[in-house]
């Protein structure tokens, strides 16, 4: 069975820490934009949360789906598509005033030679979502 990888030590790298000591898997193959949009609809929801790199990451969630769109193609195999997602507090934090917060950026699709697809995080920023007064 072919797996599709989101990892939150993919963000991490994103995010400027050092990688693991591993090399970078093959990638080959032809990734299309439908199938990089797809990938990104399904399995970077679970895992955004650790995009705010504190302990957020516990009590947010993403409750609607996420939108992808303006995907470039970098060359055959990988896709970078900007995202926009929306986090939410769980219903305890919500009744102490917690607010949603928007995250945008990009995100890098790769086919591998293999047939999975891997994905990362990068040029993000989160803020908070203020009610209007």
């Amino acid at each position: 069975m072919v797996k599709n990888l989101f990892l939150p030590g993919l963000v991490a790298l994103a995010l400027g820490t050092p990688p693991a000591a591993e090399a970078d898997p093959a990638v080959g193959g032809f990734l299309s934009f439908s199938s990089a949009i797809q990938f990104q609809e399904k399995y970077f929801p679970p895992v955004a949360p650790t995009l705010l790199r504190d302990n957020r990451a516990r009590f947010y969630s993403t409750k609607r789906p996420i939108e992808v769109n303006s995907c470039t193609r970098v060359n055959r195999p990988i896709v970078i598509c900007s995202f926009s997602l929306i986090l939410n507090p769980n219903a305890a934090h919500r009744r102490a005033h917690w607010f949603p917060i928007r995250c945008r950026g990009q995100v890098r699709s790769r086919h591998r030679v293999d047939g999975s697809i891997l994905g990362d995080v990068r040029n993000y920023e989160c803020r908070t979502i203020f009610p209007e007064k």
